[in-house]
């Protein structure tokens, strides 16, 4: 009879001694000795052999208190189950209360079919509390396997979504048979296996607020703002992500959503010792339209900077809408403007190229709540492109020309020089300031500073 007893002891060294992923991710992602596991021994009722396919505690994180959940497909296929439900809304209620980000990592076949409708409640009380905690503090999503079915919806309210490359699901309904990794390339990072993606939650942490009152997070600036960006001019009209690290500290710039919308670049820099994030215009990629998924992948990343108070960074060179017509277009747009409207932190824009069209008053102008607009000397800034300006207003000039091709030429250069020209903008109040390049990052630091 006693040998169907397991000691206390016996159990802690069986967790202890385990070597699945998820006791794989934990060694990476929390700092050495810190991990506090919470509700270990818990188990559904009825079943006094098996573990709960979840683990869940906090620890340290480059030093910092973070939460987190991982379901271990070690353990009967990381079956979700109301007993597990429980252990993760306790973990949420945890970290609301603590003021801590939560990670969530999912690999699961899915729910226990023997609980039935217990395991459904379950999974409704987790989308309740990753709900709740969503404007509490920063959620992050590890798709490190299978994500389908309700916990796909805990997984999309996540902050941002990291999936492993090569086995990442996630999915509401999957093709019969077949994997699906159609939801995961629309992920803000992505990695490989169960160190990399640690790691790569480690780096993304280093950039998060611990929550919505602490605001954005600081670190030492490395260099001298006031020494003058030189030689780099020509950057401004070339690839925005290499004009990006020259506005940030140690020319660090942690891109997101790299893959989605590449004309729209969104992601974290240091600017003298200050996290913002920075929403840019991509001028290489369709000259950098501000097409229906640039403005949906701008709003998101607005939207989150506004709900803890991390500073916006806006570099605007955008030759105007994309020449797509989807249903969804306009209210992407609408999504964008309400994002910066709504956004509680500083709001500091650069003009740094073209601004034709609504493009100008959508991304950050003065209009929607921006704190500080500079433009360089060198923006256009105009209702239209230039070309077609010319065409509209000075048609008769034009026509009336014996060399039409010459003349278009030079009034599309007197319309940039004047109608166009920043110090236009300027004078009517919808630009603060007109900057050398050679100053961009100090007068952009200190509007920071102000704000």
């Amino acid at each position: 009879m006693a040998d169907s007893y397991t000691t206390a002891a016996a159990l802690r060294e069986e967790i202890l001694s385990s070597a699945s992923g998820a006791r794989g991710f934990i060694a990476g992602l929390f700092d050495e000795g810190t991990f506090l596991e919470t509700g270990t021994y818990i188990r559904n009722a009825g079943d006094d052999r098996n573990f709960e396919g979840v683990i869940t505690g906090c620890g340290a994180v480059n030093g910092r208190l973070v939460f987190a959940y991982i379901q271990d497909y070690s353990n009967g296929r990381g079956a979700f189950t109301q007993a597990g439900a429980e252990k993760i809304t306790a973990l949420y209620r945890k970290a609301i209360k603590a003021g801590a980000p939560v990670v969530g990592v999912f690999d699961s076949a899915g729910a226990k079919l023997g609980e039935g409708i217990s395991a459904l409640s379950g999974i409704g009380a987790v989308i309740a509390q990753a709900a709740a905690a969503k404007n509490a503090v920063p959620q992050v999503a590890v798709i490190a396997g299978a994500c389908g079915g309700g916990m796909a919806a805990v997984a999309s309210l996540a902050d941002f979504v990291i999936a492993d490359s090569s086995r990442g699901e996630l999915y509401v309904l999957p093709e019969s048979g077949k994997s699906d990794r159609q939801g995961v390339k629309r992920a803000s990072l992505y990695a490989e296996g169960t160190e990399g993606l640690a790691a790569k939650t480690r780096e993304l942490l280093a950039y998060l607020p611990e929550n919505s009152s602490e605001g954005t997070v600081y670190t030492v600036a490395p260099e001298d703002i006031n020494v003058p960006a030189e030689g780099v001019e020509d950057l401004v009209s070339g690839d925005v992500k290499e004009l990006i690290p020259v506005i940030a500290d140690s020319r660090d710039f942690y891109e997101i959503s790299a893959d989605f919308a590449k004309e729209m670049v969104c992601g974290f820099a240091a600017v003298n010792g200050k996290v913002v994030g920075v929403v840019a215009n991509q001028p290489v990629v369709n000259g950098g339209a501000l097409t229906a998924k640039a403005a949906k992948k701008a709003a998101g990343f607005v939207d989150f900077l506004g709900r803890f108070g991390i500073p916006v960074l806006t570099l605007v060179n955008s030759v105007g809408f994309g020449g797509e017509n989807c249903g969804c277009y306009a209210g992407n747009l609408a999504d964008l403007a309400s994002a910066y409207t709504s956004c509680r932190s500083a709001k500091v824009t650069v003009v740094t190229g073209a601004a034709y069209g609504s493009a100008f008053t959508l991304m950050g102008s003065k209009n929607l709540g921006a704190d500080m607009v500079f433009a360089l000397d060198s923006a256009v800034i105009s209702v239209m492109a230039p070309e077609t300006a010319v065409e509209f207003v000075w048609d008769d000039r034009l026509k009336s020309s014996a060399d039409p091709a010459q003349a278009r030429q030079e009034l599309r250069s007197e319309w940039e020089a004047t109608a166009a020209s920043p110090l236009s903008a300027a004078r009517q109040g919808d630009a603060d300031d007109v900057i050398a390049f050679s100053e961009l990052k100090q007068r952009i630091a200190a509007a920071l500073e102000v704000f």
